[in-house]
C-alpha cells in the first residue's frame, strides 16, 4: 500500500483501542447524515466521513489517548536530520515569513509552535525574523517529542511544552504555528479555537491539514490504495473547509483576515529529493489554472491575521 505521508505509517487498531463513535462533526457539531467517503479499516469499522454543513472529513472513530501515546512514542523515528514533519524547515520558514509580517521595529516577537517537533520549523523562521530585526525572539514548542534543536543567535530563546494546558491561557504571540498537525487531534476544534485565542493583536496564524481525500476516492477506484496513515490523521481538511473558517470556528470577521487559502508548500526542494519535489508540483500545479474546480492538491495551508 501506498503511503499518504513520508514520516508516518497507518495501523490497524482493535477494538479495545478505539473510542466510540462520536455521533456529530467534532468540527463544527452538526449531527445530521455525513457522507462516507472510503473506509479505512474493517472489523471493527472505521470510516473516513464528510460533513456537509463545514466540509471538514473526519474518521468516524479515534485511537484512545494511551493508543497514542504509545503510537507516537517512536513518531519521529522515520526521519533523518529533522524531529519535525517537513522536508526542508529553512524552505517552509522563509514562505511562512513571507505572509506572516512582524514589525521589524519589534523589541521582542514571539512565537508558539504547537505540534512542531524538535522545533526546526520555528527556529527556522526565528532566524528568518532575525535577518530582519533587532529583536528578542522566543519560542515556545509543544510537542510529544522531548528533544528540541539549539538556537544558533543567541537572541533567539527556545523552550518545551509536553502539552498545550502547560502555556498560559493570557499568553499571546505574534505568530501561532500549526503546521501539520491538527488533523491529528481528537478534539480538533477547541484545540483550534485555544491556538486563535492565543494569537495577539495583529499576529498570525498558520495552519497546514493533508488534503487526500479526493486522491484516495480515484486510487481505490483503480485498485491502488494510499495509506491515510490513520490513526496518525483523523481529518482531511481542504479548500472547501478552510475558505469556511472563520464560520465553522465561530471567529469574528471584524477581527480576523484571511490572509491565504493556497494549496500547501511543497516541502521540499529538489535538492532534498527531487522526485517527489517534481511529483508534488505536478499535482499542485493544475489547481493555479483551475481553482475550485481542481480537488488534487494533496494539501492546504491557511494564513490568518488578527487585527
Amino acid at each position: 500500500m501506498l503511503s499518504a505521508a513520508a514520516y508516518h505509517a497507518g495501523k490497524f487498531l482493535k477494538e479495545s483501542e478505539l473510542l466510540p463513535e462520536v455521533p456529530f462533526c467534532v468540527w463544527c457539531r452538526f449531527g445530521g447524515l455525513r457522507k462516507r467517503e472510503l473506509v479505512l479499516q474493517r472489523n471493527p469499522d472505521v470510516w473516513l466521513l464528510t460533513c456537509p454543513r463545514c466540509r471538514a472529513v473526519s474518521a468516524s472513530r479515534v485511537a484512545t489517548q494511551a493508543t497514542l501515546d504509545a503510537y507516537y512514542a517512536s513518531y519521529y523515528e522515520a526521519t533523518d536530520r529533522h524531529h519535525v514533519t517537513c522536508g526542508n524547515p529553512g524552505r517552509h520558514a522563509r514562505h511562512i515569513c513571507r505572509y506572516a509580517k512582524t514589525d521589524s521595529s519589534a523589541a521582542h516577537i514571539s512565537i508558539l509552535d504547537f505540534g512542531g517537533g524538535d522545533g526546526s520549523i520555528s527556529h527556522a523562521v526565528g532566524l528568518e525574523l532575525a535577518k530582519k530585526s533587532e529583536a528578542s525572539i522566543e519560542i515556545t514548542v509543544v510537542d510529544y517529542d522531548s528533544r528540541l534543536v539549539a538556537p544558533e543567535l543567541s537572541r533567539i530563546e527556545m523552550s518545551r511544552e509536553g502539552s498545550l494546558d502547560k502555556v498560559p491561557v493570557d499568553q499571546t504571540f505574534d505568530i501561532v504555528l500549526a503546521s501539520a498537525i491538527l488533523e491529528h487531534l481528537t478534539d480538533p476544534a477547541n484545540v483550534a479555537r485555544r491556538l486563535l485565542d492565543s494569537v495577539a493583536p495583529r499576529g498570525y496564524f498558520y495552519a497546514r491539514t493533508p488534503y487526500m481525500v479526493p486522491i484516495l476516492r480515484v486510487l481505490s477506484r483503480v485498485g491502488l490504495p494510499l495509506d491515510f496513515t490513520f490513526p496518525a490523521h483523523f481529518h482531511d481538511l481542504g479548500e472547501d473547509f478552510w475558505n469556511n473558517a472563520l464560520s465553522t470556528l465561530g471567529l469574528d470577521s471584524q477581527e480576523w483576515v484571511l490572509v491565504r487559502s493556497r494549496p500547501s508548500i511543497v516541502e521540499t526542494s529538489l535538492a532534498d529529493d527531487a522526485t517527489r519535489t517534481i511529483l508534488a508540483y505536478i499535482m499542485k500545479a493544475p489547481w493555479w489554472v483551475l481553482r475550485s474546480l481542481y480537488g488534487f492538491p494533496g494539501g492546504w495551508e491557511i494564513f490568518l491575521h488578527r487585527e
